[in-house]
């Protein structure tokens, strides 16, 4: 039994994908190895929200969670939320520590921990979750940040896990990480919950799932329905996701589109509601301007929902042969919609390729992955 520290800004019961694949993998390995995650108490970044007292439990699933408190000091990623306290609590921690399981690359508390772990003697496991300066919301200085501090922290871990293949090839060509200290292993989903329910689909359905943030680029989903409207295609768009501050503009772009009619914006959804729009939908869209992995496009095409997604990051990986991989010009979407919507042929191929895609991206093979990888270190 390995005793870990697990670090990131966010966890449970927050959502996004980062906080996602930690949950799902700390209460799988909690059965095998003492874990003590170490986070905040923010709720979401942007806008900024704390959890009240109530909505964030110490303990889950085996797990011991030490909470501090989260401080925004500026509207950039990375560094725009600090963890107060974060210097004390790792002196306090470390000690007991056989591994130091960080998340994610360009963040203020993983640059501060990397230190006190070797000063305690503890390995380091950080996995990247990277997104490459030229899609950062500051460009520039993600750039400066990459080349002065965060390349010499991916470097000083003992072990850096790349959610993607093109991750990997990144964090090896760009930061110089020794191939001998990479891995990939993916994210994953729960495929006991998400399956093909086997029902009728809602003719004409599109779905975007994904916080309404601009990363996602759900602009250009819009931009695409609105076309395809204007041919004569009968089409409607159900976007799924916490408003993380692009809500407003998002909703006044449908209505500059005149298509705010055929979009419903469902906001964050549960689990339960989750699995009936994937089995409802005809095509799943995510036309994000980056992804280092992407779970939405599992999780659909494990409910034969064929994914639609850009050609950046590990989307094509995430989606496998149960989407189609796009350049992100409305064009190419808009034929790819019309000559699928119509091909019954090609979209069970996708469906039946995507089911088996996803049954080897299950958690609990995952979990099993990166047990493998605490119990090397420790």
């Amino acid at each position: 039994m390995a005793q870990v520290l697990l670090l990131a800004l966010r966890f449970w019961p927050a959502t996004g994908g980062v906080e996602q694949r930690i949950w799902e993998v700390g209460k799988r390995l909690s059965k095998a190895h003492a874990i003590t995650v170490l986070t905040s108490d923010a709720k979401r970044e942007s806008p900024f929200e704390r959890f009240a007292e109530d909505e964030a439990p110490e303990q889950a699933e085996g797990m011991r969670i030490v909470r501090l408190p989260a401080v925004r000091r500026a509207p950039i990623e990375g560094y725009g939320v600090h963890l107060r306290g974060l210097r004390d609590a790792l002196a306090r921690e470390l000690p007991a520590v056989d591994v130091l399981d960080l998340h994610p690359y360009g963040a203020a508390h993983t640059d501060a921990a990397v230190g006190p772990a070797r000063t305690n003697g503890v390995r380091v496991c950080l996995t990247a979750h990277l997104h490459p300066a030229e899609t950062a919301g500051h460009p520039w200085l993600r750039a400066a940040y990459d080349a002065v501090k965060g390349g010499a922290t991916l470097r000083a871990a003992d072990r850096v896990i790349a959610v993607s293949e093109p991750e990997r090839t990144l964090l090896e060509r760009r930061f110089r990480v020794r191939p001998e200290r990479l891995s990939v292993i993916p994210n994953g989903l729960d495929t006991r919950h998400f399956r093909d329910l086997g029902q009728e689909r809602d003719r004409g359905l599109l779905l975007a799932v994904g916080r309404l943030a601009p990363v996602k680029g759900f602009d250009l989903a819009l931009e695409v329905l609105a076309k395809l409207l204007a041919q004569g295609e009968d089409l409607r768009l159900v976007l799924a996701g916490e408003d993380w501050g692009e809500g407003a503009e998002l909703r006044a772009h449908a209505h500059r589109l005149g298509i705010a009619e055929r979009v419903e914006f469902a906001g964050r959804v549960d689990a339960a509601q989750l699995l009936g729009l994937y089995n409802r939908a005809q095509l799943l869209l995510v036309p994000s301007r980056y992804e280092a992995f992407g779970i939405a496009a599992l999780e659909a095409v494990a409910c034969g929902c064929p994914a639609l997604v850009s050609d950046v990051g590990g989307l094509p990986a995430a989606a496998g042969p149960g989407g189609i991989a796009l350049p992100r010009r409305a064009q190419a979407w808009i034929e790819a919609i019309t000559e699928l919507l119509r091909d019954a042929d090609r979209m069970q191929a996708l469906r039946e390729a995507g089911r088996a895609h996803a049954e080897r991206h299950d958690w609990d093979r995952i979990a099993t992955q990166v047990g493998e990888v605490w119990e090397e270190l420790a």
